[in-house]
């Protein structure tokens, strides 16, 4: 370490072979130098990088990668019915609330993608119509006859739930299916 260069936060990357410090000195030995020298561990993300703090004394914070598909254990279905992993709304049910899936989660940025098919009229198809919208905590997406998926980026701030409730739209002779809903981003304790 440079005694005259002190940082508040060093980000390493101890582990990766490809990269050696000026002069050829492994990365991983500057790194354990930063640790006696009065910096701790701050953050670690996934298996190999770490956030360095100078006299930090808390426990790190550990963020791994997560996926977690919501179908269809966790969904309760209000108008619909579950049939081969999908939830499928008919044109023999009344528009409304179609289901309801909510997960607790850490704070931290999260992609929230639905997966989703339909079958119907083929000129909606060139309407775009919106077969049924979906309601993330307080954000809306739509579903539509264009596409076949939608997503949504979602920052939730504190440990909570994130709730996914469906509405679905009168779309004469159209069954809408969801085949899947996929929660990542980081878990963070």
């Amino acid at each position: 370490m440079y005694p005259w260069l002190k940082p508040e936060y060093i980000v390493a990357q101890p582990n990766n072979p490809w990269f050696t410090w000026w002069g050829g000195t492994p990365y991983n030995e500057y790194v354990n130098a930063a640790l006696q020298e009065g910096y701790s561990v701050y953050i670690t993300i996934g298996n190999s990088l770490l956030v360095l703090r100078a006299n930090y004394t808390g426990k790190p914070i550990i963020c791994v990668p997560i996926t977690v598909s919501m179908i269809p254990g966790s969904i309760t279905i209000i108008n619909g019915l579950l049939s081969n992993n999908k939830i499928i709304h008919t044109p023999s049910e009344p528009p409304g609330t179609w289901f309801v899936a909510s997960i607790e989660l850490p704070p931290g940025q999260y992609n929230i993608t639905m997966l989703y098919s339909w079958s119907g009229p083929e000129y909606l198809r060139q309407l775009n119509t919106t077969l049924a919208y979906i309601r993330v905590n307080q954000y809306t997406i739509n579903l539509t006859t264009e596409e076949n998926t939608t997503s949504l980026v979602l920052w939730n701030n504190y440990y909570g739930d994130v709730t996914i409730t469906a509405y679905v739209n009168y779309v004469v002779n159209t069954t809408i299916y969801m085949n899947q809903i996929i929660i990542t981003g980081p878990t963070c304790n």
